[in-house]
């Protein structure tokens, strides 16, 4: 990875432009909750927005069998014990039992047309960059995907 400092409010906002027209397409109403003052990322900027993209795009095919006006999809980031945490929340069917331990796995999927890769590939990026990344139910519905980076230390600044 080409670790570096950077605001990372502002990469999620950028992905998140990047995916509004998708998020129109299949009618998913989006709310933000981005914490004030988070101190700079610690990472690859460039891949954590690829982990980021690829969340939400999880969680927009999630929620396709979902009535309008239903699919929600809620991103938030906040600091947590000396990390950045990023959460992608949606209001699809939630992880099925006997998912959960495999959703990591690599060429294991539960799509009909995925191969299984995305989340594999998403947990080695954000391990390579420091971090660490798990899914928990949703409230009520629906899942929450989140992962966590260092923020910038006071040795890495220059």
């Amino acid at each position: 990875p080409q670790r570096g400092e950077f605001p990372f409010n502002e990469a999620i906002l950028e992905v998140l432009a990047l995916s509004g027209a998708e998020m129109a397409r299949h009618g998913i109403e989006l709310s933000t909750e981005l914490a004030p003052g988070l101190p700079t990322a610690f990472a690859d900027r460039v891949q954590i927005q690829q982990v980021t993209g690829n969340l939400v795009l999880n969680a927009i095919e999630a929620m396709a069998g979902v009535a309008e006006p239903g699919r929600r999809l809620h991103i938030s980031t906040e600091l947590r014990a000396h990390e950045i945490v990023l959460s992608v929340q949606d209001s699809g069917p939630g992880v099925a039992a006997g998912v959960q331990e495999h959703l990591f796995d690599a060429f294991w999927t539960t799509k009909k047309d995925g191969i299984g890769v995305g989340l594999s590939i998403s947990r080695t990026i954000i391990e390579a960059n420091g971090g660490r990344i798990w899914s928990e139910p949703g409230l009520g519905r629906g899942a929450v995907f989140r992962f966590s980076i260092p923020p910038t230390s006071q040795e890495q600044r220059p």
